[in-house]
């Protein structure tokens, strides 16, 4: 169980630093 919500955490983490990222370099862009 503790693997499972370690992953979905690790997920969730990604997509968040991976949405700045993006909106980050629309806007230098």
């Amino acid at each position: 169980m503790s693997a499972i919500t370690l992953e979905i955490a690790l997920t969730n983490f990604f997509n968040r630093i991976n949405r700045t990222i993006r909106e980050q370099a629309g806007k230098t862009w």
